[in-house]
């Protein structure tokens, strides 16, 4: 919410003070100066999804600290991403247009939305800030339009090639690891009769935590982003009292799983099965391990981490700001016998969407980009603003507002004070965890301590993934790298565990400690020097 000052002038006439002297005194005039303090609180309202219109100051009732307060003031602000009028463009109020591209496909449907938003959305005065992958680019739209035009374009066609670079690179290691695999199933089945595969328990826990680990590299650095992100892109609009848009084009990723009904699934299938009735507590250990690796992959892939989500979002209630969303279907096309491709749901697209959705936007999934263009240009973007005076002006408490209808659902900011976002960001940064990992040694036996893990919502418990790696101080090389998902007890965020190196011959070794919080992505890495006799 903001502040805002209205001046007023209560003028006391205190007209004719008679008093028994002889003299008579002159009229005074006393001038009394008082600031009248309004705050102005924005308020989304939504109907089955959809934003509600024709609601008037009677349909709102505003509580501050619990007490009803009287609405000094109320506002309807409507607006379309596209302006219809006869007035010329030059006289028109610049706007901010903030263009945000995760694509890793450039096709002509691009150009042809550019071309589109250039040609029919922007004017004269507009300004455009191109955010993609770590490239920023702002412009001022004047007469200019090609050069700018041209610009995008060629960083887009640039860094969307880069970024199918890498993004390949992940899926060949992924496709290489599982052929690889299958050809070891294959080599290692009896000669007689094709009968169950001999590959041990170790090798298929290998295979599927390398896979793991491979997919949680490639989500950390391209599909995720930490919270301060969000929280100092909130700080930037409130700076911006214009008009906002925010139009994201982000492509929908493919990633190789292993196919359903496939040689290897059912070899693992199989397995397990065999390994739960054997009846051995060792090998129904394995069975557990293994069935929690599938079970991990699933949801990695299909369970995105939206652990701040619920923290930042409130930052852009206020900020009057639109987002419109333009997923594009992924155009991964390569064919395997055990290998299908599935579209991943990631934490970017997820945050996408919450902040489409709380600040009046539109989702669109579709490869026609300039048609999707095409149906938010006719959408309605509508806010209804509030004011009222609150008790104390230097401390204005929590708001809550309530409308007469029950089926309504609204989006506000509750904070109370003029810089909120400043101070909400601080207050983000002492409640969210920090994760703080150690590591000691007691003879050959590895002790790793984890603390500052952030609880599930809803399960009250952490999950943390940890990767040690131990390399031969002489020969440089690697000797050792395991790694593994953990849970924490409920109402932990604490975690320890321990690791045996019998197998590692005397000498000097460095390991190096990863952790990772999965709730919230926060990376630790610690070293630790042991020597064996």
């Amino acid at each position: 919410m903001k502040v805002q000052m209205r001046s007023g002038m209560i003028m006391l006439l205190l007209l004719g003070v008679f008093l028994p002297a002889p003299a008579q005194q002159e009229d005074k005039q006393v001038v009394e100066q008082m600031e009248i303090i309004n705050v102005r609180v924005p308020v989304r309202v939504y109907l089955e999804g959809k934003p509600a219109r024709g609601l008037t100051i009677d349909d709102f009732t505003l509580y501050e600290n619990g007490r009803e307060k009287r609405l000094t003031g109320f506002d309807v602000v409507s607006r379309k991403i596209k302006v219809t009028t006869d007035a010329p463009a030059e006289s028109l109020p610049s706007r901010l247009f903030v263009l945000v591209f995760k694509i890793t496909d450039i096709n002509p449907k691009v150009d042809e939305a550019l071309d589109y938003l250039f040609k029919d959305i922007f004017h004269r005065g507009d300004e455009i800030l191109v955010f993609f992958n770590d490239v920023t680019r702002q412009f001022v739209y004047q007469d200019n339009r090609q050069a700018i035009y041209d610009e995008i374009y060629g960083t887009i066609k640039k860094e969307s090639t880069r970024a199918r670079q890498v993004a390949l690179q992940y899926i060949q290691k992924i496709d290489l690891l599982i052929m690889k695999f299958k050809r070891l199933l294959q080599a290692s089945e009896y000669q007689s009769g094709g009968g169950r595969v001999s590959v041990n328990q170790n090798e298929m826990i290998s295979f599927l935590r390398e896979y793991l680990q491979i997919w949680d590299e490639y989500k950390r650095r391209y599909l995720t982003h930490n919270w301060e992100l969000y929280a100092n892109f909130a700080k930037f609009l409130e700076k911006e009292e214009r008009e906002k848009w925010v139009l994201d084009f982000f492509q929908i990723e493919s990633f190789p799983r292993i196919k359903e009904n496939s040689y290897i699934q059912r070899v693992l299938t199989q397995r397990i099965a065999d390994y739960e009735a054997s009846g051995d507590p060792k090998f129904q250990a394995f069975a557990r391990i293994l069935r929690k690796l599938l079970q991990d992959i699933d949801e990695e892939m299909n369970v995105p981490n939206t652990y701040f989500l619920e923290k930042v979002t409130p930052l852009y209630y206020n900020l009057e700001v639109t987002f419109h969303s333009f997923f594009i279907p992924s155009t991964q096309k390569r064919y395997y016998r055990d290998i299908a491709y599935q579209n991943i749901t990631s934490q970017i697209e997820s945050a996408l969407r919450e902040l489409t959705r709380v600040t009046g936007g539109e989702v669109l999934v579709s490869g026609k980009l300039k048609e999707s263009i095409q149906k938010v240009e006719e959408l309605e973007d509508i806010m209804y603003v509030l004011f009222f005076s609150p008790d104390d002006p230097k401390n204005i408490g929590k708001i809550k507002i309530k409308t007469a209808d029950s089926r309504y659902t609204l989006a506000y900011d509750r904070k109370r004070n003029k810089d909120y976002i400043s101070e909400y960001i601080t207050e983000l940064s002492q409640q969210m965890p920090s994760l703080k990992i150690d590591g000691r040694f007691q003879g050959r036996t590895l002790t790793v301590n984890l603390s500052g893990v952030a609880l599930n919502q809803n399960t009250q418990t952490g999950r943390v993934g940890i990767l040690i790696q131990a390399f031969d101080d002489q020969t440089r090389k690697e000797v050792f790298k395991a790694g593994k998902a953990f849970d924490t007890k409920k109402g932990l965020d604490q975690f320890s565990v321990s690791l045996g190196f019998n197998q590692l011959e005397a000498g000097s070794y460095t390991f190096v400690i990863s952790a990772q919080d999965l709730n919230t992505q926060e990376k630790e890495r610690i070293q630790v020097k042991a020597t064996f006799q």
